[in-house]
């Protein structure tokens, strides 16, 4: 592994020698966008075959594995499928489409979800997603935006939003960066988290969030999964809040910086985040604690629009001012979600992370896209037990379905050394 990050390091570096790069500023009020950056393709033949092949060969041998999709997707135009359905998708102001899933530590479930813009004329719009899998679990999600206010004459827009999680056997190995996948378990959990979101625009690419939120969630014993139930295989110690129904008000603050070009399919521009967020028991303090995130991501154009190499650092700290600690099922958690995308649903858990991801994501068909990622990342119980330690490495790639700002299709497969983890999706979810 430490080879192949070593080659890709290299090949990044030598290659702007031979390739011109334009930073072309971006002037906004008081400004905080970044420069543009295009890596432009170099000019002559020789530099495009020696430089540019290697980064096109993963699209050429997609194209072979995807040309039957291609095919499928040619023959709706010709019938004109693709532009009915591109102009339900755009047109209406109510749309109602499938939710298909499988992999990922979730299983096979199937649902539906709805869009409806400008609801009455009022300017609100509304999301929602309900999907139900083979075991009976079950996610469901709803969001109710507003239009944009003026406090100041600067915007500020509210939304009131609800996601309820079902789970009869998720997976638990253990707290720290030394679990043993020997020791997997399986626990049930319900967990619904409601409320509001309040957004302030100070300027076009700085905004200021604070939710102000209730959160309940319950872990539990699973007798029916493969695997023995957590309290067959680990110490009550370790279980913080098990069996407990835990109840939350949860407020913070959060400030993002955010200048890409597109939330969907960026390909410049980056994303800062901060946010601290206060879990404030309800009843009782003993499993109060406090949660902070530094989120970084950069885009970087390459030679066309849909050649982009994305680079993303994320650091999460979790402390427990109260008595309990924090229960184990809200620990910080590393997994195919977080994105380590080698390793199934709570793999790695522990009260914080560290997580860096590099992607090259590229054109295969005129909808579709690909990608391959290279994933490193670790949990840690504090920043005075951080170390070099230990560190967990992924590599995979997938492809995606893009229509329109929509995400139509996404097939992704990561390997971090115990297993291949495959998530599909079709349809979208909040």
């Amino acid at each position: 592994m430490k080879r192949i990050l070593f080659q890709l390091w290299i090949l990044l570096a030598l290659t702007p020698a031979a390739w011109a790069i334009e930073a072309t500023p971006v002037p906004i009020p008081s400004a905080t966008a970044d420069p543009e950056v295009d890596i432009r393709a170099p000019a002559s033949y020789r530099a495009k075959k020696y430089y540019l092949f290697p980064l096109e060969l993963p699209g050429y041998v997609l194209r072979g594995v995807t040309y039957p999709l291609h095919e499928l997707i040619k023959i709706g135009e010709r019938h004109h499928v693709t532009e009915r359905l591109s102009d339900y998708f755009l047109k209406n102001d109510f749309i109602i489409f499938p939710i298909f899933q499988f992999g990922g530590g979730d299983g096979l479930g199937g649902g539906v979800g709805l869009r409806a813009r400008d609801v009455f004329d009022s300017g609100y719009n509304i999301g929602a997603d309900f999907t139900i899998f083979t075991d009976f679990d079950m996610r469901a999600g709803f969001k109710l935006s507003s239009p944009d206010y003026y406090v100041a004459q600067l915007p500020f827009r509210f939304a009131f939003g609800a996601r309820f999680r079902e789970k009869n056997d998720q997976n638990f190995f253990g707290i720290g960066d030394d679990s043993s996948k020997a020791n997997e378990s399986d626990y049930g959990y319900n967990r619904l988290r409601a409320g509001f979101e309040l957004e302030y625009e100070l300027f076009s690419t700085l905004t200021l969030s604070m939710p102000i939120q209730f959160l309940t969630s319950r872990a539990r014993a699973d007798h029916d999964g493969d695997q023995p139930s957590v309290e067959e295989v680990f110490p009550p110690s370790e279980l913080v809040g098990f069996r407990d129904r835990t109840n939350y008000v949860v407020f913070g603050l959060q400030i993002t910086h955010d200048t890409r070009d597109s939330k969907l399919a960026p390909s410049r521009g980056g994303y800062r985040s901060f946010r601290f967020e206060r879990y404030q028991g309800v009843g009782t303090n003993r499993y109060s604690f406090n949660e902070m995130e530094l989120d970084i991501r950069q885009y970087f154009r390459l030679w066309t629009p849909r050649h982009v190499l994305v680079v993303r650092n994320d650091w999460i700290f979790q402390q427990d001012p109260g008595s309990a600690g924090i229960p184990f099922n809200l620990l910080n958690s590393l997994d195919y979600h977080s994105p380590l995308r080698g390793f199934g649903s709570g793999r790695w858990r522990d009260s914080s992370s560290v997580l860096f991801n590099f992607e090259y994501r590229f054109p295969i068909w005129d909808y579709i896209d690909g990608g391959i990622f290279v994933d490193t990342g670790k949990v840690f119980s504090g920043l005075k037990d951080f170390s070099f330690d230990h560190w967990r490495y992924s590599v995979g790639g997938g492809i995606r379905i893009i229509a329109n700002d929509y995400a139509v299709m996404r097939l992704q497969v990561g390997y971090g050394g115990e297993g291949a983890v495959i998530l599909f999706r079709f349809g979208e979810v909040l």
